[in-house]
């Protein structure tokens, strides 16, 4: 959501004609696009790795 707010903002200073303000923009949403998807990919392996602990116990 925040990375799409970023993405907005920069499309819209662009077309103002801030070109340095939108690239600012346009990199910090790409950054939090990079956060984004890290914390979502180690949720899921930590989600996966609970799994196999898990069943290995059950054995």
């Amino acid at each position: 959501i925040v990375a799409v707010f970023y993405a907005m903002k920069a499309l819209y200073c662009e077309r103002n004609g801030y070109y340095e303000q939108a690239l600012i923009h346009s990199n910090r949403s790409l950054s939090w696009s990079m956060a984004t998807f890290v914390i979502a990919l180690f949720i899921y392996l930590t989600i996966g790795l609970f799994i196999v602990i898990s069943k290995t116990h059950h054995y």
